[in-house]
């Protein structure tokens, strides 16, 4: 069962057109109809603007169901805090300590001889809290050894292929993955978080009064639906996505790693993109053919290495092969039985594996695209539609060549290479010295945000191979290069910044956690407003055109989240540690599936302790000192300071004169507020950590926030958070200083790269915390001492500020 060009291991029908599947306010909303599935709260209320219908596959025999809009997604934030599985979780270890330093010593990768310097070093101390056992190297393997029966171990498999009419064999190590599959069924906590059923979930216009679908995990797309159509009734589709990539494992490039990872797609994708145990798994290394520069290059040797690949791939596979042909039924660690195919659904690879993967000659055809049949040519022609690549024509084309070829290879190489094509892929450089300081000062200087990279050091000098930096660097350019290159002195460099806005544009409506048919409709056009802002160059390139394929693969398969290679990326880092620090660079691949096995066992206990600590830890990143004062569920403030008096208090802001205070009253000073708000993106709660510290980590942090006024939301910093008691009565008071939004007028630069730029107002103002909204991030709009006063709002932070400002600020970011 090899899997074809979309990345299936079977064929199912899609759906297409921007899931432009409306229902009519009135229709299908009898609530006697959805029987025991309806929410019992919303069975005897009004239907409501915002409410969410979700419609189960008709083989699911479940019936429609209708929540409200706050109820959505809940089940996935709050879950039941269960009782450990295990009195003693670090078993086979004697101890919790004997567990610790076996993997501090595995984490660390310590060879034999470190390894028993830390056992000799913790042996002397004396006994205290718990005992730790471990004599040295051998005893910690051999209890890895035993621990290892907890997980599916790798196989080691040679696999015969057929080059120049000898048979080769190439070493593959590989875990069947099925009985990996049935570790994660039988685990409550990992399938009792897992979907089945194929479902269309629907949101309720208040304007418009009718249902329109949105897409975000896999099972709410359409393949899911297709799928599970083309089962017997009562069946369930098992799906998977599947990474494979190759790597350089040593410094010097000249030894790599062939890594196979597999994730459940049944999982939401806050848990399968994650590093615990239902996350992704290492289930194959395959081989890697060395080049020989006697074949290297040459079609057969090509051929051979894409057999050796199939071959390979095929073997890892095998177990699903029965099963997605005639389904299994378990009983699973939630109690409940279900019958099960397996399917791959996802292909998650880069364009290399893309090519081997689909049969396809790559840049080197007229058809580049894994996907269709567009020539090469045409890669940036946005509106031309050509003819989908189809498993069933790939193997017809093959089976053509593969009969002529024994009467005239000429002509079957005419079928496989009926294109060809040689593209060129052109770089704009920032040559300027003073202009790349600027670049790299803005750089240094952008404000700390969770989950957004800092660069402290610049960018310019950057040498790594990192996506997520990527990611965000792409994100910051813009408003980090927007006073650097002017139009005046580079007219190559303005345009970048142009096609950047559209790229950015393009980028955070397609990464939307929850896509609607309006985002879809919105972001399709920012495609297409990227291909124009191009023109007229011709930029054919495959990724390019990949982009045109974007919002189908949404539409069939869910959010791109689901469909990233960045969170499989993320294991070739430690593969790269473990070849450098515990192999002996002879026979790497035994060694490295063996530690991995042991970081996967490690997971697993380690996931069991975290279970059994779960009630006495907290998190270290945020204060202790919590307070939830007015009985709000909306926002915490913590880090107190002393009670300050009134003269000093004074001497922060004259503002805080039209406070009238009694000579009872009491201020408390605070340095830290912890705000949730319901996030524009995913449309669950959202937490921001705002500071207003003078030395945070060292260094003073002051955050900018949105706060609600009659007039709409007003973009400030927090400069100054206490909290009044007058009465014993608890009043929490912010001091801010106000940024508006500057209308009129506004510059070409402003326009052209779509920047909304927020001007200071001329005095600080008392807010009451409750205003607050959420947390925000303004970079400084101008090196220009005269333009102190003026910030530009990041709103590429996330998706949830992205929509946020769009809809506050209509066309501001739209760029020209």
């Amino acid at each position: 069962m090899a899997s074809t060009a979309d990345g299936t291991l079977g064929a199912a029908a899609s759906g297409s057109g921007y899931l432009n599947q409306y229902h009519d306010f009135g229709s299908d909303l009898d609530h006697e109809d959805f029987g025991h599935e309806t929410d019992r709260s919303t069975s005897f209320r009004e239907i409501q603007a915002d409410d969410i219908k979700i419609e189960y596959h008709p083989h699911s025999n479940r019936q429609p169901s209708i929540i409200p809009f706050e109820g959505y997604g809940k089940h996935e934030e709050i879950g039941p805090i269960c009782p450990p599985k295990h009195s003693r979780p670090w078993h086979p270890w004697r101890s919790h300590v004997d567990f610790d330093a076996a993997e501090l010593a595995l984490d660390c990768h310590m060879n034999e001889r470190q390894t028993n310097r830390l056992v000799e070093l913790l042996r002397c101390v004396a006994f205290g809290l718990d005992n730790f056992t471990l004599k040295n190297y051998d005893e910690i393997q051999t209890t890895w050894d035993q621990a290892a029966e907890q997980s599916t171990k790798f196989q080691k498999e040679d696999i015969p292929v057929s080059y120049h009419d000898k048979m080769e064999s190439v070493e593959l190590h590989y875990c069947p993955i099925w009985e990996w599959l049935q570790e994660l069924l039988s685990d409550w906590d990992i399938v009792s978080q897992m979907q089945w059923d194929a479902c269309h979930q629907y949101r309720l216009d208040g304007q418009t009064k009718i249902w329109k679908r949105f897409v975000h995990e896999a099972w709410s797309a359409n393949q899911w639906w297709a799928i599970q159509s083309s089962l017997p009734p009562g069946a369930v589709p098992l799906c998977l996505v599947f990474y494979a990539d190759k790597n350089k494992s040593s410094s010097f490039g000249t030894a790599k790693g062939y890594p196979v990872i597999v994730q459940c797609a049944n999982l939401p994708m806050n848990i399968r993109n994650g590093a615990g145990t239902g996350g992704g798994r290492v289930v194959g290394w395959l081989p890697v053919i060395a080049e020989d520069a006697a074949h290297s290059g040459k079609t057969d040797f090509v051929n051979f290495k894409n057999v050796v690949w199939h071959e390979s791939t095929s073997k890892i596979l095998e177990s699903l092969v029965q099963y997605s042909k005639t389904g299994y039924t378990m009983q699973c660690g939630d109690d409940v039985q279900w019958t099960m195919f397996p399917y791959i659904l996802i292909d998650s690879a880069d364009y290399e594996e893309q090519c081997v993967i689909a049969l396809i000659q790559g840049l080197r055809g007229l058809c580049p695209c894994p996907k269709c049949l567009i020539p090469g040519t045409k890669l940036s022609d946005f509106d031309a539609v050509y003819p989908e690549q189809t498993p069933q024509e790939t193997v017809s084309m093959l089976n053509q060549a593969k009969q002529l070829e024994s009467t005239s290879k000429a002509e079957a190489e005419v079928i496989l290479k009926k294109y060809s094509l040689r593209p060129h892929i052109h770089k704009v450089h920032i040559h300027a010295r003073s202009t790349a300081t600027m670049v790299d000062n803005c750089f240094k200087s952008f404000p700390r945000w969770s989950k957004l990279h800092h660069f402290n050091d610049g960018v310019m000098k950057l040498s790594f191979n990192d996506g997520s930096k990527h990611h965000d660097i792409s994100k910051l350019f813009l408003f980090a290069a927007h006073e650097a290159i002017n139009p005046q002195d580079d007219t190559a460099g303005y345009t970048l910044l142009k096609v950047t806005r559209k790229y950015l544009n393009m980028n955070m409506y397609s990464n939307l956690d929850i896509q609607t048919t309006d985002t879809m409709e919105v972001g399709h056009a920012a495609v297409k407003a990227f291909f124009v802002s191009l023109s007229p160059k011709s930029w054919n390139f495959i990724k390019l055109h990949y982009l045109q394929h974007m919002y189908d693969d949404i539409e069939n398969k869910g959010s791109l989240h689901g469909m990233s290679t960045k969170p499989n990326e993320k294991f070739h880092g430690p593969i790269h540690k473990i070849y450098l620090r515990r192999t002996n660079f002879k026979d790497t691949a035994k060694q490295i599936v063996c530690i991995e096995h042991q970081t996967v066992v490690a997971t697993v206990i380690q996931n069991e302790i975290d279970e059994y600590n779960t009630y006495y830890q907290s998190d270290p990143d945020i204060p202790n000192d919590l307070e939830m004062p007015m009985d709000n569920l909306h926002f915490e403030i913590g880090s107190k300071l002393k009670a300050i008096s009134f003269a000093d208090l004074l001497e922060k802001d004259p503002v805080l004169f039209r406070i009238v205070y009694s000579a009872t009253s009491t201020i408390v000073p605070y340095q830290y507020l912890r705000i949730k708000y319901e996030s524009l993106e995913t449309w669950h709660l959202a937490t921001n950590h705002l500071q207003c510290n003078a030395s945070f980590h060292g260094k003073p942090r002051y955050d900018f926030l949105i706060f609600n006024t009659r007039s709409g939301p007003v973009f400030a910093q927090l400069h100054y958070l206490f909290l009044c008691i007058v009465e014993d009565q608890k009043y929490p008071i912010a001091l801010v200083q106000a940024y508006r939004h500057i209308s009129h007028p506004r510059s070409a630069v402003e326009k052209d790269l779509g920047l909304l730029r927020i001007r200071k107002e001329h005095q600080t103002e008392l807010i009451s915390v409750q205003s607050v909204i959420q947390g925000a991030v303004a970079v400084k709009a101008s090196e220009d001492p005269l333009k102190s006063n003026e910030m530009l709002v990041f709103d590429a932070l996330d998706g949830d500020m992205f929509l946020r400002v769009n809809n506050a600020f209509p066309g501001y970011t739209v760029g020209r």
